[in-house]
């Protein structure tokens, strides 16, 4: 987290670190993405803490403290503040204010499950009685108006998608650059450029979250599955042109939303750079730690993030793109929708 008041705040109240290790235990299975969820979370619930210590003019208090019935007015009016509610009774990030419900209510339940094995009626009852407030009035005063907001904004929202023809231009540019990449001497430049040039592909190319392209492992892809050993009943009823493309096509299987497994085609000038990506001598000449094992790695623990690589892309393109802002990975998906909505 970055260094500041929130972030000392956060990691100095005894409830809002339980919180922390409550949201690192429920995505165990995102090892990736974790640590970000957790620590916005954390930072949420500090910057809502430093508020109510502002409003009570209490510099000491602790979330457990101020968690009690007479302040459950005061902990509505901090969120909304926390959220940037405007004169005309507007949230600016209604989202948080509908995360801060959800974590508002694990907070007292923490406080809950600690007074009850410390034996303490007192923090016990005022714990309850939170609760119980949140589950009569919160949804009114808080999630109601949050949730209105957001559906207002997706209704008013243009729904601009991709030109066809800029999609063209950075299949085109793309297929040619991963041809001709260079990677008889191997270095981190080059290793960075094949990381930007394949994720923005298969981006492109498969229509995946981001996060979910990210998560490709080094593992995972070399126990990947050919196309060509698709079931023969089903190749059977493929025509001429689907049998080529299970030859020239590779497909890899990734832990997509909510855990389940998508699948990811890997085309032919791919195939090349992704065996580069994945060799342990050029990935040592490229700068990346032995213990990592993500696929588009950066030289520390972590992932080089797909929007970023799409947008750099992009970037080159400059001038030939009719409307670069259009082209972002939820509204490529949304164009695939559409696309095949046409064709039906």
């Amino acid at each position: 987290m970055t260094r500041d008041d929130v972030t000392e705040c956060a990691q100095n109240d005894k409830l809002i670190v339980a919180l922390g290790e409550i949201w690192l235990m429920q995505n165990v299975g995102n090892r990736l993405r974790r640590r970000n969820i957790t620590s916005f979370r954390l930072r949420l619930a500090g910057r809502l803490l430093l508020l109510i210590r502002d409003k009570l003019q209490l510099m000491e208090s602790t979330m457990s403290s101020v968690l009690i019935p007479k302040n459950f007015d005061l902990i509505v009016e901090s969120t909304l503040d926390v959220c940037k509610e405007n004169q005309e009774k507007e949230l600016q990030n209604p989202s948080s204010a509908i995360k801060l419900g959800y974590d508002l209510s694990r907070l007292a339940s923490l406080k809950l499950g600690f007074s009850i094995k410390a034996s303490d009626e007192k923090l016990k009852q005022e714990a309850t009685d939170f609760l119980r407030l949140m589950q009569l009035e919160w949804s009114v005063k808080v999630t109601k108006p949050a949730r209105v907001t957001l559906e207002e904004r997706r209704f008013n929202k243009e729904k601009e998608l991709p030109h066809p023809e800029d999609i063209a231009h950075l299949a085109t540019y793309m297929v040619e650059a991963l041809k001709t990449l260079d990677l008889s001497e191997p270095n981190e430049a080059i290793f960075r450029e094949a990381v930007i040039l394949t994720q923005a592909r298969l981006l492109l190319y498969n229509r995946r979250r981001p996060g979910e392209l990210e998560s490709l492992r080094i593992d995972t892809y070399l126990s990947r599955a050919d196309l060509d050993e698709t079931d023969l009943s089903m190749r059977q009823s493929l025509s001429d042109f689907e049998k080529k493309l299970l030859k020239t096509q590779d497909l890899v299987e990734i832990r997509g939303k909510t855990g389940r497994g998508v699948p990811v085609l890997i085309p032919l000038e791919t195939q090349r750079v992704l065996e580069f990506l994945s060799n342990k001598a050029y990935r040592d000449k490229g700068g990346i730690k032995a213990e990592n094992p993500y696929m588009f790695a950066n030289k520390s623990s972590g992932v080089v993030r797909a929007g970023d690589s799409l947008n750099e892309v992009k970037e080159r393109l400059g001038a030939k793109l009719k409307y670069p802002k259009r082209i972002l990975a939820t509204n490529l998906r949304k164009y695939t929708a559409t696309i095949a909505h046409v064709l039906c």
